[in-house]
């Protein structure tokens, strides 16, 4: 047998595993993912972001399958990658808003086989002015409760009550307000309930009722 024929037998027998082979390394993959993470928050946010040990890959064998690898476990990525995927686990608390200035959520960067983002990351946890280390500019309980009161409740003896509310997907900050009053001045004991809720951010009103 002479060396050509050797060499292309030995071609035959290591091309799958040259064809599938990766050079990403999971550190390199975390640095990559870190980075990543600061440049779509901010330093002080991604310093408060915990990397999730259950962070995953996805590849191809070189039987042609499709299967996963947690990148805890491995120094490299196996086969030929599809996807990784790095969370992050965020508690934050925000110095510069009293009314709002704690956040309990999970961030998922996801990349394809380039490594190159392939999704932008859901952040809607996060209020703009997190992101942007701005002061809020946010309605007091006192502040909201006071609108209340002088333009859409009742007169009332029984001091209102207010919750805040965030809601992620439209990035609306809201305080509810309740309180009870008498609908009957002759049934003293006999209370209704009303209800207001006001843009914290405004104070314009998005849902009143009475009952």
């Amino acid at each position: 047998m002479n060396n050509k024929l050797r060499v292309l037998i030995l071609l035959l027998f290591i091309w799958p595993a040259i064809a599938f082979s990766q050079s990403y390394t999971v550190k390199g993959i975390k640095e990559k993912s870190s980075k990543a993470l600061i440049k779509l928050t901010n330093k002080p946010i991604a310093a408060a972001c915990v990397y999730d040990s259950n962070s995953y890959y996805s590849y191809i064998t070189n039987t042609n399958d499709t299967s996963w690898g947690i990148l805890a476990q491995d120094k490299k990525t196996k086969g030929k990658l599809l996807n990784v995927y790095t969370r992050y686990f965020l508690h934050y608390t925000y110095p510069k808003c009293s009314v709002y200035n704690t956040i309990d959520c999970s961030i998922i960067i996801e990349f394809d086989k380039t490594m190159s983002l392939s999704a932008t990351p859901d952040l809607s946890c996060i209020p703009d002015f997190m992101l942007k280390n701005e002061e809020c500019h946010l309605l007091s309980s006192a502040e909201a409760i006071k609108i209340a009161k002088d333009k859409y409740f009742v007169p009332s003896d029984r001091e209102p009550n207010a919750h805040f509310w965030y809601d992620p997907k439209a990035k609306q900050f809201s305080w509810s307000i309740d309180g009870a009053y008498l609908k009957d001045s002759t049934k003293k004991n006999e209370y209704s309930t009303q209800i207001v809720t006001l843009d914290a951010e405004t104070g314009a009103v998005i849902s009143q009722a009475k009952f």
